[in-house]
């Protein structure tokens, strides 16, 4: 597991979600999710928890 995951699971987003939120595709998600730079770390890291 990634950083990038890590970091989204403890937030309670997934992928798909993120996505969506950000404006991509999933497969562009998929890319960035499995070799994410700092901004990209950074912005995920940055999401707001989500309850339930």
């Amino acid at each position: 597991m990634t950083a990038f995951h890590q970091a989204a699971r403890e937030k309670g987003w997934t992928l798909v979600e993120i996505g969506q939120r950000w404006g991509v595709s999933e497969r562009q998600m998929s890319r960035i999710a499995n070799n994410p730079s700092q901004k990209d770390l950074d912005a995920v890291r940055g999401l707001p928890a989500k309850n339930g």
